[in-house]
C-alpha cells in the first residue's frame, strides 16, 4: 500500500473539505484515480465531509499529491458517476445531498420539499447573497435579538411575496415567522384553549396532528369530496361543534394533492363568515402556480389567518414564513405567542430571504423550481398514471389497490430501497382513504426519481402480501 505524501498538509488545514486527501492510499495495482474516489467516499461515510462541502480545485489536488491533472479529473468524474458529488464549470465541485443514501439505494419519496431549481445554483446564490449582506450590514446588529413581528422592510418583502395570492396587504397585519410550524403554533395557542375543536379533513398535515395532541385540542373531521371540504357539511359541523378554528390547505392539499377551485373557495368563505369561525389557511404551494387562485384570506380577510412558508417554493433551509392576520391587533397577539415559543427566527436566513425577494432572486429560484416540478410531475404521470396532483405540484397522491397494508408496504418498499409515507401518517381519525403521498422533490437527480417510481410501480403491480 502506498500513502501519498501531503507534505505540511497546508491545503488540508486551509480548506476543511480537503482533509479527506489524507485518506488517499493506493492498494496494489489499484489505479490512482480510484484511490482518490475511495478516499472521498470514506470521508463522506465517516461524516468528515457533509452535503454541500466544496472540494478543492482539481489543479490544487494534483499539485498537492504530485499526480497528473488528468488523473484528478478522471477521479472527480468517477465520483460524479457514483453520485457522490455534483458541480458545474466555474462554480466548483460539491458533496451532493443524499450522496450516500442514493448510492446505497435508498431513495426518499416521503419528505415533501421543492426539487433543485433548474438553471439556478443555490450554492452560488447563497454565497453571493451572504457576502453582500455581511458587507453592507453591521454584524453586531444582524446577530442581535430581533423579537417582534419583523422589521418594516421584512414585512414589506412578505407583502410583495404574497401579492399574487392576496393582493395588497397592510404591513401591520404581517408577522415574519421562522417557518410555518412556528406560525401555526402561534396561531393555535392564540385562538384555542385546551379541549377546543379544530376542523380538519380526514387526511391532514401531520404537523397539525402532532400540535393538536400537544395542545390538547380535538380534531373534528369534516366530510370531503375530490376538492376538499363540502360546504354544507362544514356549515353543519360548525353549527353543532362551535370549533375554535378550521384548518385548510387550499392548493395541492397535503397529502391528497386536491385544489379548491374558485367557486368552492367562495362557498367556504361564505360558510366561515356566516358561522363566525376562524379559518387557518396553510398555503405553502400556491406560488408554484404561474397564476395562483385567490387565497381564502383574500375572500374572507376578517376571519382568516394566512400562513405561507418559503420551504416548499424556495428552500426549507431559509426557515422563513409570512403570516397574515385578520387585523393589526391579531398580528400583535400572534407575535406575543410567537415570542413565547420560539422568540425569533434566524436573522441571517431571514435577511437572505428578504434580499432574494427584493432583488428578484426569489422569483428566479421559484421559476427554476416550477420548471423542475413540472418535469417531475410529467415523469410521474407516465409511470404512475393513476396518481393525482397538479401539474406544478411537488407531490402526488396515489390510492392504494385493495388489500395493501401500509406497514407491510413500507417494509417491502424499504427492502427495495424506497422510503414511503402512507395515509396513516396523515389520519385525523379512523375513517380515511388508503393511499400514498409520493413526494417528487426529494431525490436531487431526476434519473434517481425515475428509477424509484419505476420500482414503486412494479411493487404495486404485484399482489398484496397476505
Amino acid at each position: 500500500m502506498y500513502v501519498f505524501d501531503l507534505g505540511d498538509a497546508s491545503m488540508a488545514r486551509d480548506q476543511p473539505a480537503a482533509g479527506w486527501l489524507r485518506r488517499v492510499a493506493q492498494r496494489g495495482d489499484q489505479p490512482i484515480y480510484l484511490a482518490l474516489v475511495d478516499a472521498l467516499e470514506t470521508a463522506i461515510r465517516a461524516g468528515e465531509l457533509q452535503p454541500g462541502d466544496q472540494l478543492p480545485p482539481q489543479r490544487a489536488v494534483a499539485d498537492q499529491l504530485g499526480i497528473d491533472f488528468t488523473t484528478v479529473t478522471r477521479a472527480y468524474g468517477a465520483a460524479r458517476a457514483r453520485g457522490l458529488v455534483e458541480g458545474a464549470v466555474g462554480r466548483g465541485t460539491f458533496v451532493r445531498r443524499g450522496a450516500i443514501e442514493d448510492e446505497a439505494g435508498l431513495v426518499d419519496l416521503s419528505m415533501n420539499l421543492p426539487p433543485p431549481p433548474q438553471d439556478v445554483s443555490l450554492a452560488a446564490l447563497l454565497k453571493e447573497t451572504t457576502a453582500a449582506i455581511l458587507d453592507r450590514t453591521d454584524v453586531a446588529t444582524l446577530m442581535a435579538y430581533h423579537a417582534g413581528p419583523g422589521a418594516p422592510g421584512q414585512r414589506a418583502a412578505g407583502a410583495a411575496w404574497l401579492e399574487p395570492c392576496l393582493g395588497e396587504t397592510s404591513l401591520d397585519r404581517i408577522v415574519v415567522c421562522p417557518g410555518a410550524q412556528s406560525a401555526l403554533t402561534a396561531v393555535l395557542t392564540t385562538l384555542a384553549r385546551p379541549g377546543a375543536g379544530v376542523v380538519v379533513e380526514p387526511l391532514t398535515y401531520p404537523g397539525l396532528i402532532a400540535l393538536a395532541r400537544r395542545l390538547d385540542l380535538k380534531l373534528l373531521v369534516c366530510p370531503v369530496d375530490d376538492q376538499g371540504f363540502m360546504p354544507e357539511a362544514l356549515a353543519r359541523l360548525c353549527a353543532q361543534q362551535r370549533p375554535a378554528a378550521i384548518y385548510v390547505v387550499p392548493t395541492t392539499a397535503n397529502p391528497v394533492a386536491a385544489t379548491l377551485d374558485l367557486q368552492r373557495r367562495g362557498e367556504l368563505a361564505a360558510v366561515v363568515r356566516e358561522a363566525g369561525i376562524w379559518l387557518i389557511e396553510d398555503d405553502p404551494y400556491s406560488r408554484l402556480f404561474d397564476a395562483p387562485l385567490p387565497a381564502l384570506a383574500a375572500l374572507a380577510p376578517d376571519q382568516t389567518f394566512h400562513i405561507a412558508t418559503l420551504s416548499k417554493t424556495l428552500s426549507p433551509g431559509l426557515r422563513t414564513a409570512f403570516l397574515v392576520a385578520p387585523s393589526a391587533g391579531w398580528a400583535d397577539q400572534v407575535t406575543v405567542s410567537l415570542r413565547a415559543t420560539v422568540l425569533m427566527g434566524s436573522p441571517l436566513t431571514t435577511a437572505i430571504a428578504v434580499r432574494w425577494i427584493r432583488d428578484g432572486a426569489a422569483e428566479r429560484v421559484l421559476g427554476g423550481v416550477r420548471r423542475e416540478a413540472r418535469a417531475r410531475r410529467a415523469l410521474a404521470a407516465t409511470i404512475l398514471p393513476a396518481a393525482r396532483g397538479a401539474a406544478e405540484g411537488v407531490h402526488v397522491w396515489l390510492d392504494l389497490p385493495g388489500g395493501w397494508n401500509p406497514d407491510r408496504l413500507r417494509g417491502l418498499a424499504a427492502s427495495r430501497g424506497l422510503a414511503l409515507v402512507a395515509a396513516d401518517a396523515f389520519a385525523a381519525g379512523p375513517d380515511h382513504p388508503n393511499g400514498l403521498r409520493i413526494s417528487l422533490g426529494g431525490p436531487t437527480q431526476r434519473p434517481v426519481l425515475r428509477g424509484a417510481l419505476v420500482q414503486l410501480a412494479a411493487l404495486l403491480a404485484e399482489a398484496p402480501p397476505a
